[in-house]
């Protein structure tokens, strides 16, 4: 708790780690309180570790089930809210909802609830806004971010000197503005925004280990406000304003901030392509594609954001001509493919596609070692269909006979006509 206060960094980040995984044996040999482990399960999320966290989580609620384990209600209601939280960030929303409405009815009926549970209520109800957002329903997201913010706006005017409750106050103002941009009210979106700012402003300067990140945040929320109001240069100031911040903070704990700082890129990328600055687009774009392959390489939970990413970059050097640097971006992504653990069923169709594809541009450059080397990695993978399987078996024969290798040639098209069962042989 001492290292977590003070704020990360790569060391400090292993050694809490280490000191948890402790904690956690030592709380289930000696089947002592279970309180601790609640906070173990937060410090993976802040980390992004999803996979982790749920399987934590996921114990934790076991024992929570026990009759026997007599846990306060006010426990129940946190360790459901959390588990909400783990569940959005892993994107399985419905069970997250679940979760959160749990968390909010044992809230409610705590006997002796405190400003502090209800503080937790309201960031439940916070996080069940997110679920909502996360499936288009924005009309149920405006109206669950109202009933957070009516309580944080409470809680901060009851205790208008604690620091905790003008964070939950900033942070729910913050929120407010992103539903009312879902509902087209972007002049009073911008205004919420900028609220929070000031707000989280003032946050940052005096508990930077707590706040900065947020502010960060409320930078990247501000930017976005003003591009839905037109006012390009403002949006761009904001979203570098927020790129810097993160930038800082990445290197104290790059797993954490990397998805952050990911979408303040990509973002940045997206409003020049907005105002027809596509040249400039290219770096932020570049940036965040190779940021979100690492993210990529540690859980499989972005795989989507990698593709658009990668799809984004490649429409963009197609639109400026830029040949080889397409090129190259298509031969890192699969490559980068071929090393991911938990490949999709859908990564796998794209890899084979993308190597055929490329495969003929590459030979066509006179880049046929290139074009061979991916081919013979993507023919080995399992379980395509056969047009594709059949279409990298004939790029794979003619690929082979480009760079000399003929009886390697030979072999590969004699597989693909066992393959075809046909009479007909491939020259």
């Amino acid at each position: 708790e001492v290292l977590r206060s003070v704020g990360l960094n790569p060391e400090t980040v292993k050694e809490v780690y280490e000191l948890y995984a402790k904690v956690y044996e030592t709380t289930l040999r000696h089947n002592l309180s279970k309180k601790p482990l609640l906070e173990y399960a937060k410090f993976l999320n802040d980390q992004n570790d999803i996979a982790k966290c749920l399987s934590v989580a996921k114990k934790l609620t076991f024992l929570f089930s026990d009759p026997d384990a007599d846990i306060e209600l006010r426990d129940q209601a946190r360790l459901a809210g959390y588990t909400g939280q783990f569940f959005t960030n892993a994107k399985r929303y419905e069970e997250a909802e679940a979760s959160l409405k749990d968390a909010i009815r044992l809230y409610e009926s705590l006997p002796d609830a405190t400003d502090t549970d209800r503080l937790d209520m309201a960031r439940s109800y916070n996080v069940l806004a997110n679920t909502y957002f996360y499936r288009g329903q924005y009309r149920t997201m405006l109206e669950t971010d109202r009933i957070a913010k009516d309580l944080f706006e409470k809680l901060y005017h009851d205790n208008p000197d604690s620091i905790d409750f003008i964070g939950a106050y900033a942070m729910s103002l913050d929120n407010y503005g992103i539903a009312l941009e879902k509902a087209y009210e972007y002049n009073e979106s911008l205004d919420y925004h900028l609220k929070a700012l000031a707000l989280y402003e003032k946050l940052a300067e005096k508990n930077p280990v707590e706040y900065r990140l947020r502010f960060a945040r409320c930078h990247h929320n501000t930017a976005c406000a003003y591009e839905n109001v037109k006012r390009y240069k403002d949006a761009e100031a904001h979203f570098k304003e927020a790129i810097r911040i993160r930038e800082e903070e990445r290197l104290l704990n790059p797993q954490a901030v990397e998805p952050l700082l990911s979408g303040s890129y990509w973002c940045l990328g997206n409003l020049y392509c907005l105002t027809s600055d596509y040249k400039k687009a290219t770096e932020p774009y570049l940036t965040a594609y190779r940021m979100r392959a690492v993210m990529r390489r540690r859980s499989a939970v972005y795989a989507v954001e990698l593709y658009t990413i990668y799809d984004a970059l490649r429409q963009l050097y197609l639109k400026l001509n830029m040949t080889n640097e397409r090129i190259s971006l298509t031969y890192e992504y699969a490559m980068a493919l071929h090393t991911f653990d938990n490949r999709s069923d859908a990564e796998t169709e794209r890899l084979a596609a993308y190597t055929a594809d490329l495969s003929q541009e590459l030979i066509a450059l006179r880049r046929a070692d290139e074009a061979l080397l991916l081919l013979q990695k993507t023919i080995r993978l399992p379980d395509l269909n056969l047009f594709l399987y059949n279409r990298l078996l004939r790029l794979t024969a003619s690929c082979c006979a480009t760079v000399g290798k003929h009886e390697l040639a030979r072999l590969y098209a004699k597989k693909l006509n066992l393959e075809n069962g046909s009479k007909e042989k491939l020259p």
